[in-house]
Order: structure tokens, then sequence, then C-alpha cells
């Protein structure tokens, strides 16, 4: 049975190259369904490499590229994806590429355990 899920929300503004938009610290060890939601909130106008220029990560490992579209106030869901963590590794949705000037990147993280340890 499930347990209780995790969740994280956050921004960044014009993040650079693999820079962090949200991150879910060391959830506690096990395998985890996770969803991501993720866009562009209201900012600067978003260029065509605003597209897909977000990943799901476990520590350095994508777990999946999130293909955004360059539009404000645009979120996607995504996933789900099952992901094995030791409980040391953090989960992010990072910028992939550096985002256009004065854009604002959205994300938010649910990890739901499927089982522990």
């Amino acid at each position: 049975m499930p347990g209780i899920s995790l969740q994280i929300g956050g921004t960044a503004a014009a993040p650079s190259a693999g820079a962090a938009v949200v991150t879910l610290a060391a959830p506690p060890q096990g395998v985890y369904t996770v969803w991501v939601s993720a866009g562009l909130g209201l900012g600067g106008a978003p260029a065509a490499g605003d597209n897909a220029n977000m990943q799901l990560k476990a520590g350095a490992t994508v777990i999946a590229i999130l293909p955004i579209v360059a539009a404000q106030n645009v979120v996607r869901r995504f996933g789900p994806f099952t992901v094995n963590l030791d409980g040391a590794t953090a989960l992010t949705v990072n910028a992939i590429g550096n985002a256009t000037a004065a854009t604002v990147y959205v994300a938010l993280i649910v990890a739901t355990p499927l089982s522990h340890g």
C-alpha cells in the first residue's frame, strides 16, 4: 500500500543551465511513483529555446526530459515515473539550458512511496 506523498513546488527566474527549479531533498529510501507538473509562469516572453528545457533528475541521473511548452501560464503534468531512491539522493527539476531572460520556470514534484528500504 502506498505511503503518504511528499511534495514540493518552486519557481526560478530565468534559470541558468543546470539550475534547480525545485528540489525534494533526500526522501527516505524506497521506491517512489513520481509525478511532475512543470511549465512557465508569468514573466518575460519565452523563446524557442524554452521548449522542453526542463528535466527530472535523481541526483546526477536524468529520469526524464519534460517537454514543456514555451508559452506563459502553460503548466503540464508528466509521469508517472518509478524511481528507486537510496535515502541520500534528492529529486530535482532542473533547467537543461539557459532560460530566456525574465522567464519564470515553475515546477511541482509529488513523490508517493510504493515501498521502503
